[in-house]
């Protein structure tokens, strides 16, 4: 029970497309429209420029801290952890939030 709760955390945790909303909320522009058409910081940071680039890259990079440090609260075994990690990794680049298009 304790891993499938690890992967979904971290799935789901993973899927928050943070180029998508910082796009949107503050530039009013989908990111996937320009640039290469990617949702991750490289692309954040030339579409919308290098601060914003900046912020979702260390958005992306906590999505994963984050994932790893709520499954610790309940999971003490170094696998689980993993998964958490993993599953946020996955969760990234097949976002439910985004249509599985990272």
């Amino acid at each position: 029970m304790k891993i499938l709760a690890a992967i979904i955390i971290g799935y789901f945790l993973g899927s928050i497309p943070f180029a998508l909303v910082i796009g949107k909320l503050f530039f009013q522009k989908d990111i996937r429209n320009y640039g290469s058409k990617n949702l991750g910081g490289g692309n954040a940071g030339r579409v919308l420029g290098k601060k914003a680039g900046l912020a979702v890259m260390t958005l992306d990079l906590l999505k994963v801290t984050l994932a790893i440090f709520l499954t610790a609260l309940f999971a003490n075994d170094e696998i689980i952890l993993i998964l958490a990690g993993l599953s946020a990794a996955a969760g990234h680049c097949f976002p439910v939030f985004a249509n599985f298009k990272g």
